[in-house]
């Protein structure tokens, strides 16, 4: 019982929030570049961004069966739709560096996660040791979304602040505002 004392002391601090941040934010980080791959949804997302900055639009370019010479292009309709007008513009600025564009989106993202998933907890009144104890497990925890090839931390995020919008909203917390944020992040 005193080591868990001593654990909850620990963790009821202002240093340990920051430490505990900063540790699930680069367990996080780490998470998303570790398991990059360029493979399934974030291939033809990261397609649709170059497209997109071709004056294409957001589309995946294919060949037609009848005639492999001819191509055209098809609006990309996957999961999630936001990615490549997330991605577009870190793909401009890295001179359409695949690799360093979509590091610099997943981190960002992992930042958020992190963030607003502490925020969600907080809304709850949850104990400051208990808040820094699940902002670790947040942090380290493998989602199957973190494994794969997939953008899925983005729809996690914008359905995590789409949550922590409808907290407020039925607190009643600027009923208006936060009724346009939950429509736009759902």
């Amino acid at each position: 019982m005193r080591i868990l004392a001593a654990c909850k002391r620990a963790l009821d601090t202002g240093a340990a929030s920051v430490i505990c941040v900063l540790l699930a934010i680069a367990a996080r980080a780490g998470q998303s570049i570790y398991f990059m791959t360029f493979t399934g949804d974030r291939a033809a997302q990261i397609e649709a961004t170059h497209n997109f900055l071709d004056g294409h639009g957001f589309s995946v370019k294919e060949a037609l069966l009848s005639d492999l010479a001819q191509s055209h292009y098809s609006l990309l309709i996957k999961w999630p739709p936001g990615y490549s007008v997330l991605l577009a513009p870190f793909y401009k600025l890295t001179g359409n560096h695949v690799f360093l564009s979509t590091a610099i989106l997943d981190i960002l993202v992992a930042i958020a996660f992190v963030l607003v998933a502490r925020r969600l907890i907080r809304q709850l009144d949850v104990p400051r040791y208990a808040t820094n104890l699940y902002t670790l497990v947040a942090g380290f925890f493998l989602y199957s979304f973190t494994c794969e090839s997939t953008t899925d931390a983005v729809c996690q995020l914008f359905f995590m602040i789409a949550v922590s919008c409808s907290l407020n909203f039925f607190r009643g917390s600027r009923p208006w505002q936060n009724a346009a944020l939950i429509t736009f992040f759902l």
